[in-house]
């Protein structure tokens, strides 16, 4: 259902992380910030959505419009296990339920159809670049840009 869209699907879902009060935005210099697609070396805790493989749904009987589902990680980087473990938790109940959200990404506006995660909090360990740990997240996002 993504069609063609201005931003990536980890831009979309890293705004409404923001929107969400999840992370916040790094010019900010606040606590856990948020990135897409890179994470910096500093802070230690942060939040990264990257874009991963999707899925093709196949086509509507209709317009023969692919339906597809963009694939993303949210992997959560923090200094201690815990906060990473709560702040990965708090980011899967928040955002699992969210359907027909619309936000605006810049001067884009896009419909979140649906968010599906395909994989629970999960531990990764130690970051191999610092002694931070990491949790990830795995799912796929329909979204479409509505204006």
């Amino acid at each position: 259902m993504s069609g063609i869209l201005t931003h990536t699907p980890s831009e979309i879902l890293l705004q409404l992380l923001i929107m969400q009060g999840l992370v916040s935005e790094p010019s900010l210099d606040d606590e856990w910030p948020g990135f897409y697609n890179h994470h910096p070396v500093s802070p230690d805790d942060l939040v990264c959505v990257y874009d991963t493989a999707g899925t093709i749904q196949g086509k509507t009987h209709v317009d023969g419009e692919t339906q597809s589902h963009d694939g993303f990680n949210i992997r959560i980087r923090s200094e201690r296990t815990t906060d990473g473990f709560a702040k990965a938790n708090m980011i899967y109940n928040k955002i699992s339920p969210v359907t027909r959200f619309e936000l605006k990404v810049d001067t884009s506006i896009y419909r979140i159809q649906s968010i599906t995660f395909t994989s629970p909090v999960f531990s990764l360990g130690k970051d191999p670049e610092s002694e931070s740990r990491l949790h990830t997240i795995n799912g796929v996002i329909s979204v479409r840009e509505v204006l």
